[in-house]
């Protein structure tokens, strides 16, 4: 599977063979299903917008779907936590797939935890969810622990609202 993935890839991009982005795909759909967590994740970023040049139709479902098993199985690159992030949009959308906020929640923990600027944005969306209540109980503390992450990492937006999230609604101060 690794070495129809690399194919695929030089396919793709045209190295050492003429490119056939159409052909990759059939080489990336053989080594995901093989099992290979890097092909399953390529090819659910392709279906997940869907590529003219390969002949690839959106499948948003689908693509999401390999892309959020690859991370499972552990594939870990900054490609895949980008794509992580898009699919929990997709899913707190509701875009190509049904909307489930919960489960958008569940695969922002999981890049939260990574050390990348992705796991930047994805602690910011879970510091919104907590104080909102989106997809999760409402949660003061847990809305401030991540938000205080994402600002350390220089999130502006994490930045501007940390003392909005630390004000206590009863009586307006800033807790210590």
């Amino acid at each position: 599977p690794g070495g129809m993935r690399q194919l695929a890839l030089c396919l793709l991009n045209g190295r050492g063979v003429t490119q056939d982005p159409a052909e990759a795909v059939v080489w990336l759909e053989e080594a995901a299903d093989l099992g290979d967590a890097a092909s399953k994740s390529f090819l659910g970023s392709i279906l997940m917008t869907g590529d003219e040049s390969a002949g690839v139709a959106e499948d948003a479902p689908r693509g999401f779907a390999l892309v959020a098993e690859a991370f499972a199985q552990g594939f870990r690159t900054t490609s895949s936590q980008m794509a992580l992030l898009k699919v929990g949009k997709g899913y707190w959308e509701g875009v190509g797939v049904a909307r489930d906020v919960a489960y958008a929640v569940t695969l922002w923990h999981q890049v939260a935890d990574q050390d990348s600027v992705y796991a930047t944005v994805a602690q910011s969306e879970l510091a919104g969810c907590y104080y909102a209540g989106d997809g999760v109980a409402i949660d003061a503390v847990e809305a401030a622990l991540w938000c205080q992450r994402a600002a350390d990492h220089g999130d502006v937006e994490a930045i501007r609202m940390l003392p909005i999230i630390r004000t206590c609604d009863f009586c307006g101060s800033t807790p210590a």
